[in-house]
């Protein structure tokens, strides 16, 4: 998990000249997961952290294992978030009318679809922060993938050739067996 997160960093890091990025890491950062959505998880808070930062912020990314979990946080200096916000802004096509974010282009989708790809993975996803004091991303991954009942019958429908009906998203780990 350190790698990816790291990864995403530099990545980062490549895209703002005018942002320090700093990465923590602590303890066995290895969890059970698709590597590549995993990556996109990170990549997309920690642009979004950037993009919502002013010139010259800081954006920090830790990285913390503990016996049964790994924890990510990304933290910014940017223009932060309502606490009664801090819910809504995972719904989809959700933009917050704070007016210091306005006229920052985006699809209104990233925060939804970062936090599917994480409760995929069996995980949890929150945002704190206050206006004008930054914003804070907590992911939570189990180092062992729980799969929902729901994303364990979509696979068996795939399997017996069946099409999945509703809208989860199902992230699958590369195995083929």
């Amino acid at each position: 998990m350190a790698a990816i997160a790291a990864r995403c960093a530099r990545l980062a890091g490549q895209i703002s000249a005018n942002h320090e990025l700093v990465f923590e890491r602590s303890g066995d950062t290895i969890v059970d997961g698709d590597e590549a959505r995993l990556q996109e998880v990170f990549v997309n808070l920690i642009h979004k952290s950037i993009k919502y930062s002013p010139r010259g912020g800081t954006v920090t990314v830790r990285v913390r294992g503990a016996r049964e979990h790994v924890t990510v946080t990304v933290a910014d200096q940017g223009i932060g978030i309502h606490p009664e916000d801090a819910e809504r802004i995972f719904d989809r096509l959700v933009r917050l009318k704070t007016g210091e974010g306005e006229g920052i282009e985006g699809t209104c989708l990233g925060l939804y679809i970062v936090r599917r790809i994480v409760e995929a993975h069996g995980g949890r996803m929150v945002a704190d922060g206050r206006p004008g004091k930054g914003a804070t991303f907590t992911v939570d991954l189990p180092r062992e993938r729980r799969r929902r009942p729901s994303v364990e019958r979509r696979e068996d429908d795939l399997q017996a050739g069946r099409a999945p009906t509703g809208s989860e998203l199902l992230v699958g780990d590369g195995d083929t067996d």
